[in-house]
């Protein structure tokens, strides 16, 4: 039980945070500069095979069926997402445009299997606040607030963070409809040292926010998975599905440890993070179903031990796509509901639990719906852009 109770110490101390990170750029501070040159190569061919031949008919269109011969990802995400939208069932919609957003653009989801140790769950110390914005009522970033390590900032840092935070918000305010995110009250700009990180915490039980490591200058399409998954445990952790108690907020030291003592032996569902889920929450349907059997197994891991964490993998690894998913079933359900935006429904066809969990989101229709938006929403901001998202 202590042991348990210094693990959840950590999540509490630095509010709440749960973790996301793409597994190519933790570590490599090298990622991000090669992305940002990705990024440009994109945007340069984008801009390249923009303008079709519009003079030549012969050139630009298909003899047997008269239909254009596109060759730019960006106007065949036009041209054929027309025949996507045309689609009434919102399944098959959002099918339609998952298969030309995958052939079509850059479509990463995470299929790592070789990495077992995520030091940046357990030990977050050494992470500093250095500014925020909060939403405002327009649904736009307000001012610079100083976090407690303002002063620490430089100005190239400052100007770094605002630059980020208007490119994110950008894309996570046209990418997610509004009331999908209503909980999202605030970006966090945090040097996170060498690890390139986003993460998601609580400001207070009803307020939740996006926090952007220093590294994470740029948003890349290649962060857009990672973006799906901090939006997985907004919708999953927020104050609709889980209790999250107003004195953790204030205490420290023993009293903490105390409080949260309490709160985990008061709960009679499943506490983690700091939260005890609801009865009727979307993340204890999820624990009931994928994570029961094998929580017990899973709570004897030895976190600093790598061997130990591999064995539990790699014996359940038909219910995981990656290593990270199986850190936790609160990180398990982030990931599924990312692998649900980008995948097709045909894989829940799929005999092996990981394809299951992904049926478990079809089964409800507020996911289906937001998936469709979402993958409407990237067509039209890319298209409307004339850049890849």
């Amino acid at each position: 039980m202590k042991r348990n109770v210094k693990l959840i110490l950590v999540s509490i101390v630095v509010l709440f945070i749960v973790v996301g990170t793409i597994f190519w750029f933790v570590n490599n501070k090298e990622s991000d500069i090669a992305n940002k040159e990705e990024n440009n190569e994109v945007e340069e061919t984008n801009n390249e095979n923009n303008v079709l031949d519009n003079n030549d008919n012969d050139n630009n269109s298909n003899d047997e069926n008269n239909e254009p011969k596109l060759v730019n990802p960006i106007e065949v995400l036009d041209y054929y997402g027309e025949e996507c939208l045309a689609i009434e069932d919102t399944i098959e919609r959002g099918d339609c445009l998952q298969e030309l957003g995958k052939v079509n653009i850059n479509w990463y989801v995470n299929e790592e299997k070789h990495q077992f140790y995520f030091p940046f769950q357990r030990e977050q110390s050494h992470w500093q606040y250095l500014f925020y914005k909060d939403v405002d009522e327009n649904d736009q970033l307000g001012s610079v607030q100083e976090g407690e390590s303002f002063e620490e900032m430089d100005e190239s840092s400052l100007e770094a963070g605002e630059e980020a935070f208007e490119e994110f918000w950008h894309v996570i305010s046209n990418l997610i409809p509004k009331d999908n995110r209503e909980y999202l009250k605030a970006l966090y700009w945090v040097d996170t040292g060498e690890e390139y990180v986003l993460a998601v915490g609580n400001k207070d039980p009803d307020s939740m926010y996006l926090l952007l490591s220093e590294l994470a200058t740029q948003y890349h399409p290649r962060v857009r998975y990672l973006v799906f998954h901090e939006l997985g445990h907004v919708l999953t952790l927020n104050s609709s599905q889980v209790d999250v108690h107003e004195d953790l907020f204030d205490a420290e030291g023993d009293e903490l440890e105390q409080i949260v003592e309490e709160i985990e032996a008061n709960c009679e569902t499943i506490f983690a993070n700091g939260r005890c889920m609801k009865e009727d929450s979307y993340i204890y349907d999820y624990y009931k179903q994928f994570w029961e059997d094998i929580y017990d197994t899973h709570a004897e891991i030895d976190w600093e031990n790598e061997e130990e964490f591999e064995e539990f993998f790699f014996e359940y690894e038909d219910r995981f796509f990656n290593t990270y998913q199986a850190t936790s079933f609160v990180e398990d359900i982030a990931e599924m509901f990312a692998y649900f935006i980008h995948s097709h429904s045909s894989m829940t066809e799929e005999s092996d639990m990981k394809y299951e969990k992904i049926k478990f989101f079809y089964e409800i229709d507020e996911f289906v719906e937001l998936r469709t938006n979402i993958l409407e929403n990237l067509r039209e901001m890319i298209i409307t852009e004339n850049k890849v998202y």
